[in-house]
């Protein structure tokens, strides 16, 4: 009796000293990884906080778990889904604050094999501008364990951390192959022969090299669109950009920025910003949807169908391009759509005007004799 008292006490004494130190472990835990992608920060944003993308990113959700239920809302604060697995545990998460572009936290629980025991964690994202066009993605998690948690993690071969920070790596790194791929989704349409209407327009021209002409245009619109809010000169219509010369050789441009407006304005004789016109004129147009790097391919199929169709292109009028849609009105580049005009030679030679001159006199008393 003895022995099994001693047997016990010693089992009490080890129990309580185990007690003892799963208590002292450290309770909270904290850990993230950041990835700098390149994709407007915008973009991302949308594309993490609409949950139902999860599916398409995270290495979860494309492999081993089954997703249960989607909330009706999917999007926000307050959406949720669930998901129950074979061979990881079972779960739920729901966004509980969003700063957008910018910002989100959500509640993750992970069910134990304990009865009625699970991790609650604080999931968050942080989005910040970087370089260029860049974006810096910080995905992290946060939290306390309970006794019971520590106890649980404690016996496993896997802590937390250990089993969850390689799918913060992975899911970053599927977040950047999902998106480039979206943002070099492209078409282009060469919509053939069609009449410009013109117009007025304010501008500002410039020599660029073709590599830098891109970044000189993001400067120079804010100045225009400026100095038209101060001087109330309204814009109808999208901007555009002509190409009052191009050497394809020497890889330079003289262009025009342009913002239409309905019009003519005189403006001061030292103004950089000045007053345009542009005729009515014949062009072959192309239409491309999809980022900027592919104006080059949009170009040689426009002049490619010039070719084709025997059209010459006009000597006097220079080409030009309408931004329709840009990164501000949709963050995604495949989204972006961009006109091309390459004014042709009438295809069709006007014929002139016959002038009526009014019968004289004597013309009258010659036909009456």
């Amino acid at each position: 009796m003895k022995l099994l008292k001693y047997l016990f006490l010693l089992l009490l004494v080890v129990c309580i000293g185990g007690a003892v130190y799963i208590a002292t472990l450290p309770g909270s835990f904290h850990f993230q990884e950041t990835r700098v992608i390149e994709a407007p920060q915008h973009l991302i944003y949308t594309t993490v906080s609409e949950l139902t993308s999860w599916k398409t990113w995270h290495p979860d959700f494309s492999t081993n778990t089954t997703i249960t239920q989607f909330a009706p809302k999917t999007r926000g604060e307050g959406a949720s889904f669930s998901w129950k697995s074979s061979s990881l545990y079972n779960g739920r998460l729901e966004t509980t604050k969003t700063v957008p572009s910018t910002a989100l936290e959500h509640e993750m629980v992970l069910d134990l094999p304990f009865p009625g025991e699970a991790v609650e964690s604080d999931m968050y994202w942080e989005l910040s501008r970087n370089k260029g066009r860049t974006t810096k993605v910080v995905w992290g998690l946060k939290g306390e364990h309970s006794f019971r948690n520590k106890l649980f993690w404690k016996l496993q071969d896997t802590p937390l951390e250990t089993l969850y920070r390689p799918k913060l790596q992975t899911g970053l790194n599927q977040i950047e192959i999902l998106l480039k791929e979206k943002m070099n989704a492209y078409t282009i349409k060469v919509d053939g022969l069609t009449t410009h209407g013109g117009g007025f327009y304010m501008y500002s021209s410039m020599a660029s090299s073709l590599s830098t002409i891109g970044e000189k245009i993001e400067r120079i619109y804010p100045q225009i669109s400026s100095y038209m809010e101060q001087n109330s000169i309204s814009i109808l219509g999208s901007p555009f950009v002509i190409y009052n010369s191009l050497d394809q050789t020497a890889q330079s441009t003289i262009f025009s920025a342009c913002l239409p407006t309905r019009d003519r304005v005189i403006t001061p004789a030292d103004s950089s910003i000045l007053c345009g016109f542009m005729e009515e004129q014949e062009a072959v147009k192309t239409t491309l949807r999809g980022n900027y790097s592919h104006l080059q391919e949009a170009w040689e199929a426009t002049y490619e169908y010039i070719r084709t169709n025997t059209l010459r292109v006009s000597d006097t009028t220079p080409p030009f391009e309408i931004y329709s849609i840009g990164p501000d009105q949709n963050p995604n580049p495949a989204e972006w759509v961009t006109e091309i005009y390459i004014p042709v030679e009438p295809t069709v030679v006007k014929k002139p005007k016959i002038r009526r001159v009014q019968p004289s006199v004597t013309d009258s008393i010659l036909q009456s004799i």
